[in-house]
C-alpha cells in the first residue's frame, strides 16, 4: 500500500523501505495526493540514510527530478529545509541537476538564501564551481 511507503519516508523507516521494496519495487515510485515522492518526503524530514538507500535501490531512480505542484524537486525541498547532508547528496547524484528550477524560477541556491540556509548555500555554491 502507497500510504506505508510515505509513512517509512515520514518517519524515516529503512526496514520498512526494504521490506515494501522486496513486496513490490515500483510501490517506491508513487505519488502522494499533493504530489510528493518518498524521495521528497525524505528530503524534506531530512532522512540522509533513506534519502541514499532510494538513490542506490530504486531501479530507473527519477524521483530526483521529479516535481511536485509547486515543481520543486527533491532538492528544492531539502534546501528549503536546510538539510545540508540531503542537499549534499542529491547534489552528488548524478541525476540531479543542481540549474534545476521551480515554478516561480527559482533555483534550490535561492530557496536556501531565502530561508537563511547559509551553509546549504554554500554546499550549493561549492557543487557548481
Amino acid at each position: 500500500m502507497y500510504y506505508e511507503v510515505f509513512l517509512a519516508a515520514k518517519y524515516g523507516d529503512i526496514r520498512a523501505f526494504q521490506r515494501l521494496h522486496a513486496r513490490n519495487p515500483r510501490d517506491l515510485k508513487e505519488v502522494t495526493f499533493e504530489g510528493n515522492t518518498a524521495l521528497h518526503i525524505t528530503a524534506i524530514e531530512g532522512h540522509l540514510e533513506v534519502v541514499k538507500w532510494i538513490l542506490n535501490n530504486v531501479k530507473g531512480c527519477r524521483m530526483t527530478g521529479a516535481r511536485n505542484p509547486d515543481k520543486n524537486a527533491p532538492l528544492h525541498e531539502a534546501a528549503k529545509r536546510g538539510n545540508q547532508e540531503v542537499l549534499k547528496t542529491l547534489l552528488q547524484y548524478n541525476r540531479c541537476p543542481a540549474a534545476k528550477r521551480n515554478q516561480f524560477g527559482e533555483l534550490a541556491l535561492l530557496i536556501a538564501s531565502e530561508h537563511g540556509h547559509v551553509d546549504a548555500v554554500r554546499i550549493w555554491w561549492n557543487s557548481r564551481h
